[in-house]
């Protein structure tokens, strides 16, 4: 909810600022949140479906549906979040990371990127 949207934007507010020992600390905070949320909403999620599985759903089948679609946006959401925190205190912008991806435990950033060379097709249907 709220709390989210706040640390989405501290977190946007990092990637452009170097990082304080009190900013690594709240990012931690946040990353705990973070994981302890998505775990939350995996639970919850898997939780629906086995209900469904085992034919214990009060829900028409449209509702049902409605409810797994929400829940797997929001473990979605909260994935990419925990995965954007991690990125930050992996690969914090103090130390010259312009460029960051990663997932899973695998993190690369990088400080500068050089394009010695670019092309690109375009199509136009008439």
């Amino acid at each position: 909810g709220k709390e989210l949207a706040a640390t989405e934007t501290a977190l946007l507010t990092a990637l452009a600022e170097p990082l304080t020992t009190d900013a690594k600390a709240s990012i931690k905070s946040d990353l705990a949140r973070a994981k302890a949320a998505h775990a939350a909403a995996v639970e919850r999620r898997d939780s629906v479906a086995k209900a469904a599985k085992d034919s214990a759903v009060d829900e028409t089948p449209e509702e049902f549906w409605h409810a797994m679609a929400s829940l797997d946006a929001e473990v979605e959401e909260l994935g990419t979040l925990v995965e954007g925190l991690k990125q930050v205190l992996h690969l914090p912008p103090e130390q010259g990371f312009r460029l960051r991806a990663g997932a899973d435990g695998l993190y690369v950033g990088a400080r500068d990127v050089t394009i010695a060379e670019m092309s690109a097709g375009v199509a136009l249907d008439l």
